[in-house]
């Protein structure tokens, strides 16, 4: 018996959602920085207009130490920008004050992150 392969394989993704006022400033970096990514549609009934969803492809070796200079260098001298990992294990873990090898490795364990800037959300709940 022969097992059919896909003609495509699916590339193992990271769920990321960026909050209002982060999608440009994140997406920037991300492409500084090579990261591959892809722009993906709301789950959500209605959708929702302050939230923005990509899928960081996981397809090479060095994706988390590129990935994890994104990081870095968006929350770098922000001090109210967040980005917020939930792991596999259910874990929430703020990357704020991480290294960028700390945050390479919390990458391997992540299943979504949430990006975030607080001043602007601040500012939302304000109007």
């Amino acid at each position: 018996m022969h097992s059919i392969k896909p003609k495509f394989q699916r590339v193992p993704a990271l769920n990321v959602n960026l909050l209002e006022g982060c999608r440009d400033p994140f997406i920037a970096l991300m492409k500084e920085h090579g990261v591959e990514y892809e722009e993906t549609a709301p789950n959500t009934e209605p959708p929702m207009n302050s939230l923005d969803f990509v899928e960081v492809f996981r397809d090479s070796d060095s994706w988390a130490t590129a990935f994890a200079t994104v990081i870095s260098d968006f929350l770098k001298n922000k001090p109210n920008r967040n980005v917020i990992v939930t792991t596999r294990s259910k874990a929430v873990i703020n990357c704020e004050g991480l290294r960028e090898t700390a945050i390479t490795h919390l990458l391997s364990l992540a299943r979504c992150l949430v990006v975030t800037d607080m001043e602007l959300m601040h500012r939302l709940l304000r109007e």
